[in-house]
């Protein structure tokens, strides 16, 4: 069995390539961090605008609805509404008057009665 024999000099020759490396890599990975977080910032941005979009154009829908909801109830309600009712005041004329007719009723059949 032949054992291999590494000098010094390739020893620290194969230590620097390794730590090469391993710098080499460690900037790859901080460049394709940086590149990451980049596109979490933009991608967190898009999903905010979007977000926001929808919901102005939920609210705008909601608000088209109820304007149109607004409008059918006004149309269906118009007719009914339209009618006139009768104010405070007609009412207690209509009751007066209708007090007044029961008593010249009353005194009529009872002129009556007694005539009879």
């Amino acid at each position: 069995m032949a054992k291999s024999k590494l000098t010094l000099k390739e020893l620290r020759a194969t230590a620097q390539r390794t730590a090469a490396r391993g710098e080499g890599l460690v900037t790859r990975a901080r460049k394709e961090a940086k590149v990451l977080l980049s596109d979490a910032r933009r991608m967190r941005q898009d999903v905010q605008r979007r977000a926001e979009r929808t919901v102005r154009d939920m609210e705008r829908s909601a608000e088209r609805m109820l304007g149109q909801f607004e409008a059918r109830a006004a149309k269906i309600t118009e007719p009914v509404l339209g009618k006139s009712f009768a104010s405070r005041r007609e009412m207690r004329q209509l009751v007066r008057r209708l007090d007044e007719l029961e008593k010249t009723v009353g005194r009529l059949l009872a002129s009556r009665s007694a005539a009879a």
